[in-house]
Order: structure tokens, then C-alpha cells, then sequence
């Protein structure tokens, strides 16, 4: 049951959400990389900035396989001869909770990238932004992932 005043979830504003994030990853480490007041090398010889490079290596890691694990459960959850109104809200949620996930932590190593320098925080936020682009909606994925059948329609 929707609420009255809601607005109908289409399919659409799941490529704005995408769209959006990708963007910030990408601006954000532009700009960081021309902002940055440290030089940019690859292993900084100061231990003390060492082990924030670690720990966010550590955190893209743990949140890329976390979003995946989510995703998964999110749409695993969605009943799949619920109509194409009730699956789309709840797809869109799981999409989300990915996407934020992999921004998050391409975000934080950009963090890192300023306050020490290390290249390596920029390749894995560079990474982090390529998986985003791949994970792009497509119809396609989400006719097959929850089992759409052809008179349905999807917005």
C-alpha cells in the first residue's frame, strides 16, 4: 500500500542516484588530487600515516564485500510474484545500500589520499569508481534478478 501523497518509484531514478554517486567519486578525486597539500607518492616513508593507508585499504575491502553480501540479501528477501509496484521500491533500496557502500569507501580512501599523500588510496578509490560504473541499472538485470514476466511492465 502506498501512501497517497507518494510519488510512484520508477526505474529512472535509480540512474540519477548512480549517476550522482559516480560523479562525487570522481570530482572528489580529482579534486583531491590536485588539492593536496602533501606530495602524492606511492608508500609514504612516515610510519605514523601508514596505518590509516591500511586501514583504508582494509575498510574498501570490507565495505565492497559487504555491499555485495547486502545486495544479495536485500533482493533475495523481495517476493518475486509480489507486482512489479512492489518489487521496484525495494530493489531500488538494495541498489542503494550498494552504491553506498562502494561510495563510502571510495570516499574515504580519497580522505586518506589528502591527508597522506599515498597513491595507493587514489588507485583504490579509482578502483572503487570503475565497480560503480559496471553496476550501472539495467532493466535486463532487474527483470532477471527478480523474475519479471512479460506483461508486467516496469515503469
Amino acid at each position: 500500500m502506498t501512501h497517497p501523497y507518494r510519488k510512484p518509484v520508477n526505474f529512472k531514478s535509480l540512474h540519477v542516484v548512480h549517476a550522482a554517486l559516480c560523479a562525487v567519486i570522481i570530482l572528489f578525486l580529482i579534486t583531491a588530487t590536485f588539492v593536496s597539500q602533501q606530495a602524492l607518492v606511492m608508500m609514504p616513508a612516515n610510519s605514523d600515516n601508514n596505518l590509516i593507508i591500511y586501514i583504508a585499504i582494509f575498510v574498501a575491502i570490507v565495505f565492497t564485500i559487504l555491499g555485495y553480501i547486502l545486495f544479495n540479501t536485500l533482493v533475495s528477501k523481495i517476493n518475486t510474484d509480489a507486482p512489479v509496484k512492489e518489487k521496484l521500491p525495494k530493489y531500488l533500496s538494495a541498489c542503494i545500500v550498494r552504491y553506498g557502500l562502494l561510495t563510502g569507501g571510495a570516499l574515504f580512501n580519497i580522505a586518506v589520499l589528502l591527508l597522506t599523500g599515498c597513491l595507493v588510496n587514489a588507485a583504490i578509490a579509482t578502483m572503487l569508481a570503475l565497480v560503480m560504473i559496471t553496476l550501472r541499472p539495467q532493466r535486463q538485470q532487474f527483470i532477471t534478478d527478480l523474475n519479471i514476466n512479460y506483461p508486467e511492465s516496469i515503469d
